[in-house]
């Protein structure tokens, strides 16, 4: 049985049909309002015992850093390099335009703290482009760092070991923030001690539990009177409805909702209003650049951005490709598979888009995946199920969106004992009426931001 989405298959699905409420909403209703909320209750879940929780997120190093300015265009000290200790204590910076000469020491000054990047004895190249497109590469060995707090700070010294051509001016205008890269490391034979590790911290990422609350209530008088579409009465639908509209909420708010603490008075005392970021919270802490330490992102060709604005309204195909390209590169390591929530506005134009192009589409075994109709389009990057969500087409705001999805880095958390229950008899006991609400307290963990995206305004394409 495939296993679309790193979804558990449909076998163990049946024999846990029933786990909670949100499950049962998403079986009753696939196509329904809340396909999030469904799909996480099938996916795992996690307890928390506390309204605040973390996790700990890592990413590999790149082993790449930029060149920065030391003034004007100048990024390289290329005479009076004195090192001691490791560290460079005086330098010259270049003037103009270098001629690099193997075996010659060099220093590049650099936009970040290279501690954080590079070890002694790291073989690093620097590549640098004229403006007839052609590439001009120098590979040299560390023997050199400073750290942001040295007199000469944030500069890796290195001795050329290769040059491609030694004439390239290394410091004509507009070179500035090209790519310094590890390739390797070198040691001696018989060499004491080996390039020590650089060892990258885990970030602390956090969110919040929700509560979430639906009531419905009924007089005993109407509770003893039969409907036209049920000799039962209201009471069972409005039970219903009352449920898909709890689910729907907390769709609503994994994807749109701001993580916020406020208070408020209950009760002549005051208490705690929490509320859970959503998915598209996150991605905006992601595009800000601060949470997570990446590069901030403010236009869409910034390749950090992860809520695409396509002011245009035109979405060209080749556009499409790169956004894919940016968005597949972090995946979860089960599957390359992405899911994308997409209002029907935004269908049709995709529809039409691919049409055009060859690209395979087809829609898998109802089954396999729970009954939701799935649109597969696979790219060069991996395979994207597109899925018409309702709430993105009953809003004309979002109906020419897609939120493109990496499933398996999202995590429904519940509060300990709070997880979505029907609680019975909430009324007063000297109360003419029956009252019943719907609770949870859950918060969505949404890990790596990047492996998401957004993209709004979809009116039209171009080839």
């Amino acid at each position: 049985m495939a296993n679309y989405l790193g979804l558990i298959g449909a076998e163990a699905f049946a024999a846990n049909r029933f786990k909670n409420y949100r499950r049962t909403v998403f079986y009753y209703y696939p196509q329904g309002a809340a396909p999030l909320t469904g799909i996480l209750s099938l996916m795992r879940e996690e307890v928390t015992n506390d309204p605040e929780f973390h996790w700990e997120e890592k990413r590999k190093s790149t082993q790449i850093m930029s060149t920065a300015a030391i003034s004007s265009n100048i990024s390289w000290y290329a005479t009076g390099i004195t090192i001691s200790g490791g560290v460079i204590t005086a330098a010259t910076a270049a003037s103009g335009n270098i001629t690099t000469v193997v075996g010659t020491q060099y220093a590049i000054k650099l936009s970040g703290d290279p501690t954080t990047m590079f070890r002694i004895n790291h073989l690093i190249q620097v590549v640098e482009q004229d403006s007839s497109g052609n590439q001009y590469t120098i590979v040299g060995q560390v023997n050199a760092l400073n750290n942001a707090s040295a007199s000469i700070a944030n500069v890796v010294g290195f001795t050329a070991l290769n040059v491609t051509s030694s004439a390239f001016a290394y410091n004509l205008a507009g070179n500035i923030g090209i790519n310094v890269v590890v390739v390797g490391n070198a040691n001696a034979e018989g060499q004491v001690g080996a390039t020590d590790n650089v060892y990258t911290v885990p970030l602390d990422i956090d969110n919040l539990t929700q509560i979430f609350r639906t009531s419905y209530q009924m007089t005993g008088t109407a509770l003893k009177t039969s409907a036209k579409f049920d000799d039962r009465g209201v009471f069972p639908d409005e039970a219903k409805e009352a449920m898909l509209n709890h689910a729907t909420e907390m769709e609503k708010n994994f994807i749109w909702g701001q993580q916020t603490i406020t208070s408020t008075v209950v009760g002549g005392s005051t208490q705690t209003v929490r509320t859970t970021g959503g998915i598209m919270w996150f991605l905006a802490q992601w595009e800000a650049g601060t949470t997570y330490g990446n590069a901030a992102a403010s236009v869409d060709t910034d390749d950090t951005k992860r809520i695409i604005i396509n002011s245009t309204g035109i979405l060209a195909y080749r556009t499409f490709l790169g956004y894919g390209e940016r968005v597949f590169r972090m995946t979860n390591n089960k599957t390359s598979e992405k899911l994308a929530f997409v209002g029907s506005g935004a269908m049709n134009i995709l529809t039409q888009m691919f049409a055009s192009k060859i690209v395979l589409m087809q829609k898998p075994p109802a089954g396999e995946t729970y009954g939701m109709e799935l649109t597969q389009v696979i790219l060069p990057f991996g395979t994207l199920w597109l899925k018409t969500h309702p709430l993105f087409s009953e809003n004309s705001i979002w109906r020419n969106s897609m939120l493109i999805l990496d499933i398996p880095n999202l995590r429904y958390r519940f509060l300990a004992g709070r997880d979505t229950e029907l609680l019975r008899d909430r009324q007063p006991r000297n109360a003419d009426y029956v009252e019943n609400e719907y609770l949870t307290e859950s918060g969505l963990e949404v890990n790596f931001p990047e492996a998401h995206m957004y993209i709004q305004n979809i009116l039209d394409f171009a080839p």
